[in-house]
C-alpha cells in the first residue's frame, strides 16, 4: 500500500476494531505510520471514541442475527445513500428487526459525533417514525386549538387572565438545560459569601452548561437574581456566573 493509495475510512476503522486479518492490520499499520493524515484521522477516532464509549454499550437495542445487514450497510442506509431498491430491502427488514434499528440510530449518532455524517436526513422507517409523528401531531393540534382559543373576542379582565395564565404555565413547565424550574425575583442586590469549600460556578443554571469558574470559601459577590435553586451573582471583577443557592450566605447589609 504506498503512500497515495490511502485505505478507506472502512478499512481503517476495522483496523482500529482489530477486525482484519494479520496481514491486512500490518499493511494498514505500515501505512499509517508513514502517512500523516491517515494517522491523524485514526487518532482522532480514537479520542472520540474514548469520550463516547460509555454510551456505546448502552444504545444497543438487543442482539442482531446472522441474516441482519452489516454496519457499512445500515450506515450508508442511515445517511440515506443507498440505492431505491437496496433501501425498500432495508427498510422492510428494520420494520422486523428491533436490534437493526437501534442500530442504524446508534451508528449514525456515532458517526456524527465522529463527524463523519453527511447532511441527508435519514430515511427512518414507519416503525421508528410513527411514535415521533404521532407525539408532534398531538403537539400541533395542541397549539393550533390554544391559538383559536386566545384569538377569540375576549373581555378585558378575561383577556389579562389569559396572558397570565399563558405566562404562568411557560414559565412552570418550558424545561432549561433539561430542568423544571420556577423563577424567584430578587428584589435589590444583596451581598453574599460563599460557605461551601469549593463551589463550581456555570455558564447558566444546569449542571450541564459549561463550569466558568471554582469558588473558594469567602469570595464575595453580589447576588442578581435567582432561577429554582440556582443564583446568579457578578464578582468584584465584573464577571456574572450562576451557582447552587445552597452554597451562599446572605451578609448582613449595611444600615443607611
Amino acid at each position: 500500500m504506498s503512500r497515495t493509495e490511502c485505505p478507506p475510512a472502512s478499512t481503517l476503522s476495522a483496523w482500529l476494531d482489530d477486525e482484519l486479518s494479520r496481514s491486512e492490520a500490518q499493511a494498514v499499520r505500515s501505512h499509517a505510520e508513514e502517512c500523516p493524515a491517515c494517522r491523524e484521522q485514526t487518532a482522532s477516532w480514537l479520542q472520540a471514541l474514548r469520550s463516547l464509549a460509555p454510551h456505546l454499550s448502552a444504545d444497543r437495542v438487543r442482539e442482531r442475527g446472522a441474516d441482519c445487514p452489516d454496519d457499512e450497510t445500515l450506515v450508508t442506509y442511515g445517511e440515506a445513500a443507498l440505492g431505491a431498491v437496496e433501501a425498500a430491502r432495508i427498510e422492510q427488514h428494520l420494520g422486523d428487526c428491533a436490534g437493526c434499528v437501534g442500530e442504524v440510530q446508534r451508528l449514525v449518532r456515532l458517526r456524527v459525533g465522529l463527524g463523519q455524517a453527511t447532511a441527508a436526513p435519514m430515511a427512518a422507517p414507519p416503525v421508528v417514525t410513527a411514535p415521533v409523528r404521532s407525539r408532534v401531531a398531538d403537539v400541533r393540534a395542541w397549539f393550533e386549538a390554544s391559538v383559536r382559543a386566545l384569538s377569540r373576542p375576549w373581555p378585558a379582565v378575561g383577556a389579562i387572565a389569559a396572558s397570565a395564565a399563558v405566562v404562568i404555565l411557560v414559565v412552570r413547565f418550558v424545561p432549561f438545560g433539561g430542568d423544571e424550574i420556577q423563577f424567584r425575583g430578587v428584589s435589590g442586590l444583596t451581598k453574599v459569601e460563599v460557605i461551601a469549600d469549593e463551589v463550581i460556578a456555570r455558564a447558566r443554571p444546569s449542571e450541564n452548561e459549561p463550569v466558568v469558574a471554582t469558588l473558594g470559601r469567602g469570595t464575595m459577590a453580589t447576588r442578581v437574581e435567582e432561577i429554582g435553586d440556582w443564583t446568579r451573582i457578578e464578582l468584584a471583577d465584573g464577571r456574572r456566573m450562576w451557582v447552587r443557592a445552597a452554597a451562599l450566605s446572605r451578609l448582613p447589609q449595611a444600615v443607611p
